[in-house]
């Protein structure tokens, strides 16, 4: 478990190593203005966000890599900038972590609808 925040806003990642090279990344947001990225389903008049987006099969190399820590705590600690740290956590810091687009890595993800549902980002 490791403790981060996005603008303020506390947010959890919660790491698992399966084998010896891969792992399973979790970012925990509870934030409505946060969950954009994460898997939603529509129930009128509701809209319901997953508070867990999960990404398996990540490299643990690339989990614990000193670059993608680095650019993590410049998220948790900036609030402007050229990006939107949210946009920096999602689209860089993620997309890194799965070596490929996070919309591409959440397709391959078991249980996961939302990259084709069209529920990632804003």
């Amino acid at each position: 478990l490791v403790p981060s925040c996005l603008m303020g806003t506390p947010i959890l990642f919660v790491i698992e190593r399966v084998s010896k090279e891969r792992c399973r990344f979790t970012v925990v947001c509870t934030d409505p203005n946060l969950l954009a990225y994460h898997e939603a389903a529509a129930e009128p008049p509701k809209l319901r966000y997953r508070t867990c987006l999960v990404l398996d099969n990540v490299a643990w190399a690339r989990a614990t890599d000193e670059a993608f820590w680095g650019l993590a705590w410049y998220v948790a600690t900036v609030n402007s900038g050229k990006l939107k740290p949210e946009q920096l956590l999602y689209e860089v810091l993620l997309s890194f972590l799965c070596d490929r687009p996070l919309d591409e890595a959440l397709g391959a993800t078991p249980g996961s609808s939302s990259a084709s549902s069209g529920a990632m980002g804003p």
